[in-house]
């Protein structure tokens, strides 16, 4: 059972799913909590609602550049690696069709290289993210 946001009703899993991997959804369900548990019971109760406002500010600021450092590898990424994997496709024509027509744009015997292409640029995206990430976890 989905509600009007989009989550699942937490007492359908009881039902759909067994006794371990109702735990794992508990589990991952209370992640997003956690830096306001932490900021909770570090901070001073009169500077609780600024630490809340700032881990608030910082997780969308951080997706919204993510976000847009990630379309920024994928299109390049793209326009690298299509010349190569499929000639006969222009790039910008690809990029500008978006990725849910391209079964509608490109011709059938350029598909199978417009799909690696594809599959590239978004390993370089995760990979990209992930070595990021790491990075800032090490440091």
């Amino acid at each position: 059972m989905w509600l009007p946001d989009g989550k699942c009703d937490i007492t359908y899993l009881f039902y759909a799913f067994s006794a371990a991997k109702r735990k794992i959804f508990q589990v991952v369900d209370k992640f997003p909590m956690q830096p306001f548990l932490a900021i909770q019971s570090s901070l001073p109760a009169q500077e609780d609602a600024i630490g809340t406002s700032l881990v608030i500010f910082c997780q969308y600021f951080g997706g919204a550049v993510f976000n847009s450092v990630a379309e920024t590898i994928l299109i390049n990424s793209l326009a690298a690696s299509l010349p190569t994997l499929a000639p006969q496709v222009d790039a910008q024509t690809l990029i500008a069709a978006g990725v849910a027509s391209v079964r509608t744009t490109v011709i059938e015997t350029e598909l199978p290289g417009v799909i690696l292409a594809y599959n590239q640029a978004l390993s370089h995206v995760f990979v990209s993210i992930l070595s990021f990430r790491l990075k800032c976890k090490i440091h």
